[in-house]
């Protein structure tokens, strides 16, 4: 509309220089002047409706709160005041429609009723109700039993004290409870303290008409008996005497000199008082070594003279919570051809582009949320990226759109954006919460959510945003197409909810959207793909739809109606690049099986592109469908792993593979029209197929890089390659294509498994593919789905498992690039560095396939020196002469494999019902049994599910007791539970020991993750993916178990992945650490398992590897979406206490009271120490009356400063003057 109103405009005289834009808030049009009309009193333009057409009146009826019961409709219309008969509560829409057309004023097919949930909507489309202005239909008689209201209340972060609940009665009168002790907090004490506050404020009965549960620190409370079905005003606590007792740090500052003649025992002329910066270090870990260094004097500075026994009370920022520092991931070296480095980064969905700035485009991945480059032309490796959703709601993006209507200038400041959320991982789809969408209107610097409630568990699949109009095509419980007209305020699905339904209202049938594009050439012009129905358009936003496909349009397009009717997938494109060329193209893809085809195998069912369409739309050829060729190959031979392909050639000796040449069709499909020509189109698949020997397949490829090819309808109709021999230097992307887009300039961007790449030239085969991914400067694309990680503390890098980016490892410690090991899925990754001067590293593809070892060289924390390993050496796991993987059946797919932590060259690798031991790398192997359990049943043909295996899920091996080594100790996890080998107090394992004991008493399900104490391997903290329990004695007794789930459950996590233990302090101290669905969050053991988030630097996102290393004080983080993080001296930082984890840095102010115990050296020399070996120092002078002053400090002095240049220092203070003397001894 708006582009037409600006044609219309602009065909007036001296209205040339008129302007016009959409307005978000409604269906309002801006009309500026300018120029010449500028300047002048412009007359107020009318506008003449009255060729306006009405829309069929459609209203909501919603029932909330009932549980059953029945109400009625009335509608007064016509003269006639009419009632339905009785509508059950959670009936049918047809039900109710039927209701309504029983009415003599509304009549057969009068409305039309659809229901999502509890929501009724009425369409009034037929009967002579269509077009007209309707009253809205009122609620008669009901009679509804209400459902019992259940409230809660939430304790968080309250070790002491106590707090209150006040009972507002439906009459309003109050009550407030006796305190509740939140020390020895009961779910039976909440009902009956906050029961006599009911009969308090005259709810007879009390207590009997509340259900009170307690889990963790969360209260919920039912209401029943006289208050059943009734709503109850919010329960109010007063939360004013609660207290967190829990210390952030003991603090210990004292100066105790020798002073005669009583001379205090254990006193020293040399100073050893604790300075204030030492207490930032107990608090923050070295942050007074870094101010030193930069010149800077650490501590507190005093604003008072202080005297002996005086409180100093210092308020501090944190200098953050636990800053995780990124460590990439740039990967070199990877599943690309001919590009500089073959770098890949990891999966993106969707990408936009800037309509008119080429540098500026915003990718959505597949869990790691949107970035943003405003560089893109920085040149190869140097695009820098920034990401916009570091916090969620949710970091799995499905769709990503801009609104086309909103005029935005260069760069991204204007662009309003919209996002919403999908489950679209090749690694078992897993994601982060399907919530709705978010929306930006500054580029995506800031966002908010839209459609929780409405959209919460459908999968966003494409949207389309034009002002206050957003419509969304999703797959779900409720899936179909969705709209708001009120910016996402609300949402309706306007698709109809069931088959007999037809239409609907709005002309959409029943079942799942798979897309949904715009027109670009016309605003309001949206189209989508509806599950096994068919392709619809829409030329209102979404109010109206149209089948358009050939079935309706009666054109002939042989087997469109059945490949629809099988559909799993379907893409979109349109092409309008004036009125007089507009085309709209289909792919459609199903799942079909070319199994048995002469490959050996007998089912190969996986989802292709089954057929390419193209029609004509809306010009003189409007409605002309036409069948187009499908891309694809035929080649002389295939590998093994390629065996999904149809005989072609002559005498069908050849073998045809298509677009997904793996059956990846449902997430790896992508299409775009080309800007220019209306004929052309172009697709990407899975990945390529290639021959049984060496040498290139039938368009250049040697590489299972990207399969995308180019069609064209007309002339000699055919697709062609725009990789390998379809480019000038037989580049090609990474695999698993997503989405495509062009820019203003016509460039062609792909997004896929492996990032971001562009071809230069996609016409013709002079175009060549690039890299966006950057790397080598900041900000880093860092969006990899690593899966398991492990950290070598040799080396001082990192290695990773992933999904489609195969296994890598960092090329220098804390640095952006890594190199890929291994190709493809990544499988098991573990490291050895037991050892002092070496490292083994180990790793495979999926079940252990291809497992090797390598050893590789010490590298120090600070080295530019890059990462060096020896060549690799097949880890052959044979047991009496025989290859395990051949006899083992029991094998998953990401198999545990740990080494000892004691002794190098030990490991153990867990399968199902038993776990294999070896002392030589894994060159032979020995198995150990699970107690009670027999040989895994499974076979080649028989599943681990269908035989009943217990499947081994955790490892730990090798342990600690009161400093000596207890390398025999070895936890197993498995389906039946947990299974431990004591220590044998040897200096080696017992080779093939057989488990001490089968921990009946441990109380949790299967384990999926085991943390040992590195001081004591008899406290272990195990996880069962939701709960957390410790055993303080190796799972022997039922007495030396404890759950320290504590709050865990109430935090918003959906999982437990991951754990680790960091010990602080002496004793036992520490703190417990689980990956989780949402990021790490930890628990001190002095905090009474009240569990927080540890370090909000980190992404909201899958942490599946938490690993602590206990050599180097370093955790590492490896994340589904967001690659890996590091965070050194993690204990430090760990013992900070609870408080300050859920802070990013700067954001959380604290105050810390040290009480001071000053007197007066009666000295006249005093010795002071430093111990550092680089960096500078200061030294504070005391000597006013016992008193502190913050001006007796010296600036910095350097390590290695002469006596002259400390003794210049020191007179330099006000107290002391020129009365110094100093000697330098060393």
């Amino acid at each position: 509309m708006r582009d037409k109103l600006q044609a219309k405009l602009g065909s007036f005289p001296n209205a040339v220089d008129v302007t016009v834009s959409a307005v978000p808030a409604g269906n309002l049009y801006q009309v500026t002047f300018k120029n010449g009309l500028g300047t002048r009193d412009v007359p107020q333009m009318d506008v003449d409706g009255t060729a306006l057409g009405l829309g069929n009146e459609v209203q909501q009826v919603t029932v909330t709160g009932a549980a059953s019961g029945t109400f009625k409709l009335g509608f007064n219309f016509n003269g006639q005041d009419l009632t339905t008969a009785d509508i059950n509560i959670g009936s049918t829409a047809l039900q109710v429609e039927t209701a309504l057309d029983l009415l003599a004023n509304i009549g057969l097919l009068g409305v039309s009723v659809m229901r999502t949930g509890n929501t009724y909507l009425v369409g009034f489309t037929g009967g002579g109700l269509d077009g007209v202005d309707v009253p809205s239909l009122t609620v008669k008689a009901k009679s509804l039993t209400a459902q019992n209201e259940q409230q809660t209340v939430q304790i968080l972060n309250a070790t002491d004290g106590k707090f209150t609940l006040k009972f507002t009665a439906p009459g309003g009168v109050t009550a407030t409870s006796d305190p509740i002790d939140v020390a020895t907090l009961t779910a039976a004490d909440v009902k009956t303290k906050l029961g006599s506050s009911l009969a308090t404020a005259g709810i007879a009965g009390g207590a009997t008409n509340i259900d009170v549960s307690l889990v963790g620190t969360i209260i919920t409370v039912t209401f029943k008996g006289a208050l059943a079905g009734t709503h109850v005003a919010p329960l109010v606590a007063n939360v004013g005497l609660l207290r967190n007792t829990h210390p952030l740090g003991s603090i210990n500052v004292s100066i105790t000199p020798c002073t005669a003649p009583n001379t205090p025992v254990g006193c020293s002329d040399v100073s050893s008082f604790v300075s204030p910066s030492d207490l930032v270090a107990l608090l923050q870990g070295n942050i007074n070594i870094a101010l030193n260094n930069a010149g800077l004097t650490p501590g507190f500075v005093a604003t008072s003279l202080l005297g002996d026994g005086d409180h100093f009370t210092a308020d501090l920022a944190p200098f953050g919570a636990p800053v995780f520092m990124p460590q990439g991931m740039h990967v070199h070296d990877s599943g690309t051809t001919n590009l500089a480095d073959n770098p890949i980064a990891g999966a993106i969905k969707a990408i936009v582009t800037h309509p008119t700035d080429e540098v500026t485009m915003w990718i959505g991945t597949v869990n790691g949320g949107v970035w943003r480059t405003k560089n893109s032309k920085a040149g190869i490796g140097l695009i820098p990226w920034e990401p916009l959703l570091y916090l969620g709601p949710s970091m799995s993006i499905g769709a990503l759109t801009l609104d086309p209507t909103i005029p935005i200038g260069a760069r991204p400041a204007g662009a309003v954006l919209v996002a919403g959320f999908n489950n679209i991982s090749s690694f078992r789809r897993k994601a982060s919460p399907r919530s709705g969408l978010v929306r930006s209107t500054d580029g995506g610097d800031t966002w908010i959510q839209l459609g929780k409630v409405a959209l919460d568990g459908e999968g966003v699949n494409a949207i389309a945003a034009r002002g206050n109009v957003i419509v969304v095509a999703a797959t779900g419980p409720d899936g179909g197409v969705w709209r708001s007209t009120d910016t996402g305020e609300t949402f309706v699905r306007i698709s109809a909810d069931s088959a007999a339904a037809a239409g609907g209202i709005f002309g959409l049938p029943v079942g799942n959207a798979f897309d949904l594009v715009g027109d670009p050439g016309n605003s309001s012009r949206v189209f989508v793909a509806i599950d096994s129905q068919g392709v619809f358009e829409s030329d209102d936003l979404g109010a109206n739809w149209t089948a358009v496909d050939p079935t309706t349009t009666n054109n002939a397009a042989s087997g469109f109606a059945t490949q629809f009717s099988g559909s799993t997938n379907v893409k979109l494109a349109v092409h309008n690049s004036s009125a007089a060329n507009q085309a709209l193209y289909v792919g459609i893809v199903d799942n079909i099986d070319p199994c048995p085809n002469g490959s050996g195998h007998t089912t190969c069912a996986g989802d292709e592109l089954v057929g390419l369409y193209r029609s004509d739309i809306h010009g003189a050829t409007a409605g002309t469908w036409t069948p187009m060729p499908q891309p694809g190959t035929c080649e002389a031979s295939h590998a093994v792993e390629d065996f999904r392909f149809t005989p072609c050639g002559a005498g069908g000796t050849s073998f045809h593979f298509g677009l997904q040449t793996s059956g990846q069709g449902t997430i790896h499909f992508s299409m775009a029209a080309d800007p220019i020509n209306q004929n052309v189109v172009y697709l990407g698949g899975d990945t390529q197929s290639l021959l049984s020997g060496a040498g290139a397949n039938s368009i250049g490829a040697t590489l299972y890089n990207g399969r995308l090819f180019r069609c064209t309808l007309g002339g000699p109709a055919s697709c062609a390659p725009i990789t390998d021999n379809g480019t000038t230097n037989q580049s090609a992307p990474h695999a698993d294509s997503r989405a495509m887009a062009f820019d203003h300039a016509g460039k062609l961007f792909e997004v896929d498994d492996g990032g971001i790449y562009r071809q230069s030239h996609p016409s013709d085969a002079t175009g060549i593919w690039q890299s966006m991914n950057g790397g080598h400067a900041a900000n880093h694309l860092q969006i990899t789905e690593s899966y398991g990680c492990d950290y070598d503390h040799i080396g001082h890098v990192i290695v990773c498992s992933n999904q489609d980016n195969g296994v890598i490892a960092q090329v220098f410690p804390d640095d952006a690039q890594w190199k890929e090991i291994m190709s493809g899925d990544g499988g098991s990754v573990a490291v050895d560095d037991a050892g002092t001067t070496t490292s083994t590293r180990y790793n495979s593809s999926l079940k252990l396939v291809d497992l090797e070892r390598r050893t590789c060289q010490a590298n120090p924390r600070n080295s530019a020196v890059a990462d060096n390993c020896n060549a690799a050496t097949a880890v052959l796991l044979r047991n009496a002469g025989v290859d395990i993987r051949t006899t083992d059946f029991g094998i998953v797919y990401l198999a545990p494999i740990t080494p000892n932590s004691q002794v190098p060259g030990w490991l153990v690798v867990g399968t199902s019902n038993q776990v294999w031991e070896s002392n030589d790398m894994g060159a032979t192997v020995s198995r150990i049994p699970l107690l009670g359990d027999t040989t895994c049943n499974a076979t080649a043909t028989v599943s681990l599910a269908a035989a009943g295996c217990d499947l081994v899920r955790a490892l730990a091996y090798g342990g600690m007791f009161s400093g000596t080594p207890a390398p025999n100790v070895l936890y197993v996890g498995a389906d039946t539970g947990l299974y431990v080998r004591d220590d044998n107090g040897g200096a080696t394992p017992s080779l093939a020991a057989v488990f001490t004991r089968h921990s009946t008493t441990y109380p949790g399900g299967a384990p999926i993750g085991i943390a040992l104490d590195p001081r004591d391997w008899h406290r272990a903290y195990i996880t069962d993916g939701s709960r957390v329990f410790m055993t303080t004695d190796a799972g022997a007794t039922a007495g030396g178990w404890t759950d320290i789930t504590g709050n865990l459950l109430a935090t918003g996590i959906r999982e437990v992945l991951s754990i680790a233990f960091i010990p602080t302090g002496t004793g036992t101290d520490g703190v417990v650490l689980v990956g989780t669905d949402i990021g790490v969050l930890g628990t001190a053991l002095k905090t009474d398992t009240v569990w927080s988030v540890f370090g909000s630097t980190l992404p909201r996102t899958f942490a599946f590897s938490v690993v602590y290393d206990s050599t180097e004080d370093m955790l590492m983080v490896g994340t589904l979406g967001r690659g890996a993080f590091e965070l050194p001296n993690a204990s430090t930082a760990a013992s900070a206490g609870s408080q300050l984890w859920g802070a990013a840095p700067d954001d959380i102010p604290f105050t810390v009271d040290v009480p001071l115990d000053v007197k007066r050296p009666n000295v006249t020399t005093a010795v002071v120490t430093v111990d550092n070996t680089s960096g500078k120092f200061t030294l504070t002078y005391n000597g006013d009356g016992g008193s502190v002053r913050g001006s007796e400090v010296t600036d910095p002095i350097e390590l290695n400063a002469s006596d002259a240049v400390v003794k210049a220092a020191l007179e330099a203070l006000p107290g002391l003057g020129t009365v110094v003397d100093v000697t330098k001894a060393d």
